[in-house]
């Protein structure tokens, strides 16, 4: 741990040129509709999941968040990056708000050898108690309301921005999740390039808009881990209208 207590200071000087009041007001605000958006998206996402059958759900590489944990998804340098700006903000933001409600900030420091680093401001524990709830709850929100900011102007920029510039390898769809039972040749995370005469944005729709035979077999192009390979695959869509007992994955008739 660093204290730099000499380096306080800072925050009462920027304090005095920013509008922490109105800002504090927003995030506080942020902060509440960002719970119950939280909340309805966890409930939302707990119905979806009585749907999915235990071979297709997602790998955990998928669903946890974590830099190293998840390389295609968060590489651990940019995760620990972020992890450093997103947290350095954070306390920032509480220090700013309570030198602006001249609430004293004791010191502002670093963690390190932490998973992956830290960050801290540290106030007066008596003051902070002693303050009004609107106060305590403005200093609060004014962390978790800058972070949620942060990550919808990224977010933004991501969305309009950067991925319209990216060129793709290969034109095709990226298969989510995969039954290995039924397809152990396109595995979850691969890119599906062909399947059959389709290729390209033409397999996006696929499921609505295929000729092809159900319970036939196609030869199908896979991008995966960097290499192309060519896989052989039935064409499913639901079960099997001679067998309704067989998905038409398994079933090798033409029903």
């Amino acid at each position: 741990m660093v204290k730099a207590i000499k380096r306080r200071g800072i925050l009462k000087a920027i304090s005095n040129h920013f509008p922490w009041r109105t800002y504090s007001k927003v995030s506080v605000v942020i902060v509440l509709l960002s719970f119950f958006f939280a909340i309805g998206f966890l409930a939302y996402g707990a119905y979806l999941a009585s749907f999915i059958r235990p071979s297709q759900a997602p790998s955990l590489s998928l669903i946890l968040a974590l830099p190293g944990i998840n390389p295609p998804v968060i590489p651990i340098s940019y995760g620990i990056v972020a992890l450093m700006v997103g947290v350095f903000v954070h306390e920032i933001m509480h220090g700013i708000v309570s030198e602006g409600h001249k609430l004293e900030v004791k010191s502002v420091g670093g963690l390190f050898f932490i998973v992956p680093v830290g960050a801290f401001v540290e106030p007066k524990e008596e003051e902070l108690q002693n303050a009004e709830p609107v106060v305590r709850r403005r200093i609060y929100a004014s962390g978790p309301g800058t972070n949620i900011i942060i990550a919808i102007v990224c977010l933004l920029l991501i969305l309009f921005a950067f991925a319209p510039a990216a060129v793709p390898h290969h034109p095709g769809v990226v298969v989510e999740s995969s039954d290995g039972a039924l397809a152990p040749s396109v595995p979850s995370g691969s890119e599906l390039i062909s399947f059959g005469p389709y290729s390209g944005s033409t397999l996006s729709n696929l499921v609505y808009n295929s000729t092809l035979m159900p319970g036939r077999e196609y030869n199908a192009s896979v991008y995966y881990k960097g290499e192309v390979h060519t896989v052989k695959g039935y064409a499913g869509g639901g079960n099997c209208r001679h067998h309704r007992w067989l998905p038409c994955s398994q079933c090798r008739c033409t029903g």
